[in-house]
């Protein structure tokens, strides 16, 4: 069982959001159901929205989950799933 490192924006009610213990909300659900359908096991960081993409460069994440528009200049960057 490996980790995957799910960054999400953790201020995008009721997308993800804070809770005492911990980040929660539909993002959290998809990235827990991800790993789990991989047999794998979920990591999910807190990153602030703006650095979602700088985190994934630099291999802090593995996956972004987030509101993500996929721009023209974001697809230079990053590659993108079907939105959900």
């Amino acid at each position: 069982m490996a980790d995957i490192n799910f960054g999400i924006a953790a201020d995008m009610l009721p997308m993800a959001y804070m809770q005492p213990g911990g980040i929660a909300g539909f993002d959290y659900d998809v990235a827990q159901a991800l790993a789990e359908e991989l047999g794998d096991r979920a990591v999910v960081k807190d990153v602030d929205f703006v650095g979602l993409i700088r985190a994934l460069e630099i291999r802090k994440v593995d996956v972004v989950i987030a509101y993500l528009d996929a721009s023209a200049d974001r697809k230079r960057s990053v590659d993108f799933t079907r939105p959900y």
